[in-house]
């Protein structure tokens, strides 16, 4: 009898001990989730672009090659705006533009997206608005149709542009010129 009171009792003593210990759970962490970026359907969203083209009328034909990055937010699939900056370097300059400079730097808005969704695609037809000013010419607007190879956030895109801007032809003349691109880059 006295075993099992002794029993009782150091049982008794260790219920209250374990009852009396506060039971801590794990905290809930305080920095944000992680998100996968390539998923999201809004954000920030750049393209790089390189490209070459040709004059095509009002003169004599030049040649000229195209560097543009343009960055922006991405409203959907089917809507992204942004602004870019680039360079243009011209062949045939002198015969053209009457000036030694070679170089025009681009400042330009751009407006593009799909035709169709990219989640079950891996290429769609994209189009693209671009409108701004090019140092040392003028205004310029340049719209243009694609193609984009990838995701929906990741893609290499390929595309021909249509141009119509000035050229400065002497220091107090310009004049307006056509011109076609090809270009290829990557956007994500």
């Amino acid at each position: 009898m006295r075993l099992r009171l002794f029993i009782v009792a150091l049982l008794s003593i260790f219920m209250q001990t374990i009852s009396a210990q506060e039971i801590r759970l794990p905290e809930v962490p305080k920095n944000k989730p992680f998100k996968q970026y390539s998923e999201q359907k809004r954000g920030f969203w750049f393209a790089a672009e390189g490209g070459a083209g040709s004059t095509v009328e009002h003169m004599r034909n030049t040649q000229m090659t195209t560097l543009m990055v343009t960055a922006g937010y991405r409203f959907s699939e089917y809507l992204r705006v942004g602004a870019g900056v680039g360079g243009n370097y011209y062949f045939n300059n002198s015969d053209i533009r009457g000036t030694s400079n070679k170089v025009s730097i681009p400042f330009f808005a751009n407006v593009r997206g799909s035709f169709m969704s990219q989640e079950i695609q891996t290429a769609v037809p994209y189009w693209s608005l671009s409108a701004g000013y090019k140092s040392n010419d003028g205004a310029f607007v340049r719209p243009g149709i694609g193609m984009r190879f990838g995701e929906v956030r990741n893609a290499f895109i390929i595309a021909i542009n249509y141009e119509y801007g000035e050229l400065r032809k002497t220091d107090s003349e310009k004049m307006k010129c056509s011109s076609f691109h090809l270009s290829l880059g990557y956007e994500f």
